[in-house]
């Protein structure tokens, strides 16, 4: 009997567990504001240049799908922002997710000339931003 009380309790108990996991947020959050994003942003883009020169597939598909997660985040949490004029979802889409996507297949097929070029147009497209939104901060391009 005692053996049935103990079975039951622990049983319950696991499902308690398994309920709080399953009703929990299953959100990833980005508590980081949108300069801390941006450093962020910068240590994965310089680390991806390397990457694409040293011909480093899983460290380049590590840092490019990295780097659009963030934007993706970002894109989500910055609606507005005193620095950006409009959602910042705006201008990734238009502006990054395009090469992003290109530059995922080409490393994933070891287009590496190819990858290094989007990669130099990326670069580009940060630096356009920038100079659009009055950011005096440059993107370096790491395979020049």
């Amino acid at each position: 009997m005692h053996y049935k009380k103990t079975r039951v309790i622990i049983l319950i108990f696991i499902m308690g567990i398994l309920a709080a996991c399953f009703s929990s947020d299953m959100k990833v959050k980005n508590v980081k504001d949108f300069d801390e994003n941006m450093i962020d942003l910068r240590i994965y883009h310089e680390n991806l240049g390397d990457a694409l020169l040293s011909k480093n597939k899983e460290y380049a598909e590590w840092f490019v799908n990295d780097m659009d997660s963030i934007l993706m985040l970002m894109s989500e949490k910055f609606t507005s922002h005193r620095k950006i004029k409009g959602p910042f979802k705006d201008h990734y889409l238009k502006r990054l997710a395009p090469y992003f996507r290109d530059l995922k297949k080409e490393i994933e097929n070891g287009k590496w000339p190819k990858a290094i070029t989007t990669y130099s147009v990326l670069t580009g497209k940060c630096n356009d931003c920038h100079i659009d939104h009055d950011i005096e901060k440059e993107v370096k391009d790491i395979t020049q």
